[in-house]
């Protein structure tokens, strides 16, 4: 999105999705015919449906020490035999049949097939056992076709009309409240509380002094990419403390990935990891990130091949349409996310559809 001042070139479109949920169910509960049970009958055992990968439906049950017990329908293992802290209470495969998740009473997650994780809280203090999961597909949070418009910080007060779909911007520039906070208090009064936030992105040197701190980078990254990994974690926890500060809440946040003068380094493996880190930031405060950009700048800052996670939902800057019912169609993806809305050209405001 082009600003319409002197500052940064940004512009975000929110997606807008709606939550598929897989739900994590008992055997018994199944309106299915009985395929087997597991040989003991003592042991305590929660099932979910689960696919196999030849699409033939079945299920899997599982046992208090993470024993799995398949029926027709893949076993990729389970925690059975290995040491827990808690008893595991449930299970839930991933939407793809291609793998399933087990939980402790502690909150503990353990992954096997196809399965992310994505933090669990296994090792924090809760007030009480879990006793289930489920897993979700993102794909919209609006239907599909739905409109609605971005607004960044210098429209404050000039609010486009009433829609479905709301993105307003936390910080146009890495560790800066371009929007102060009466502002976006005022923001997402008007888009309510479907309303969805997005930040600048960067990867500006050094981190300030009073950024919050990031965490130990993963492994295996070099001192120049963990550079970059801190540092987006860094920025985008500065943002969320902003949305903390002002007393505003959205579960979706969008990182806008954009080239802009001064705003990357010139080393795309380190831009790279800033988005991942950024990313890493927000997840473990249990927001979903998407990312905004286009099949052209999203290589020319993090390089050719630079892959998102698994699932990541992604926001295309498309002005080569005013039509939203052919822009879902026609928009150009990027970093193997899927997408699930699209900037369309603007008017008085950024117009944006969720595919």
């Amino acid at each position: 999105m082009v600003r319409r001042d002197n500052a940064p070139i940004l512009s975000l479109p929110v997606p807008i999705f709606s939550l598929l949920l897989s739900l994590a169910l008992f055997v018994a509960a199944f309106a299915v015919a009985p395929l087997g049970q597991a040989s003991n009958p003592t042991r305590t055992l929660h099932g979910t449906t689960l696919a196999n990968s030849s699409g033939v439906p079945g299920y899997l049950e599982v046992g208090s020490d993470g024993s799995m017990y398949s029926f027709s329908t893949p076993n990729l293992g389970g925690m059975g035999g290995k040491p827990l802290n808690q008893p595991i209470v449930g299970m839930a495969a991933t939407p793809n049949g291609l793998g399933y998740w087990e939980v402790a009473s502690d909150g503990g997650i353990f992954t096997f097939g196809a399965a992310a994780f994505y933090g669990s809280m296994g090792g924090q203090s809760i007030p009480a056992p879990v006793v289930a999961m489920a897993s979700t597909l993102v794909t919209s949070l609006v239907a599909p076709g739905a409109t609605g418009y971005d607004i960044s910080n210098w429209q404050c007060g000039g609010y486009p009309p009433q829609a479905p779909l709301y993105v307003v911007e936390v910080t146009g520039w890495p560790y800066s409240q371009t929007t102060p906070t009466q502002c976006l208090q005022s923001e997402v009064s008007w888009g309510g509380p479907q309303t969805q936030f997005y930040i600048f992105m960067g990867d500006v040197n050094p981190i300030p002094s009073g950024a919050p701190v990031a965490p130990s980078c993963p492994s295996g990254l070099t001192s120049i990419d963990c550079s970059g990994w801190q540092n987006g974690y860094s920025q985008a926890a500065y943002a969320y403390n902003i949305s903390q500060n002002a007393a505003v809440h959205s579960s979706v946040w969008w990182l806008d990935v954009e080239t802009s003068a001064n705003s990357w380094s010139s080393s795309q493996s380190e831009n790279y990891q800033a988005i991942l880190g950024a990313m890493a930031a927000l997840k473990s405060r249990g927001i979903l990130v998407g990312v905004y950009s286009t099949y052209k700048q999203w290589p020319e800052i993090a390089g050719t091949g630079s892959a998102l996670p698994s699932g990541t939902p992604i926001w295309v800057a498309d002005w080569n349409t005013s039509n939203p019912s052919a822009a879902c169609g026609q928009a150009i993806p990027f970093g193997g996310g899927f997408l699930a809305q699209v900037q369309t050209l603007p008017t008085n405001f950024d117009n944006d559809v969720s595919c």
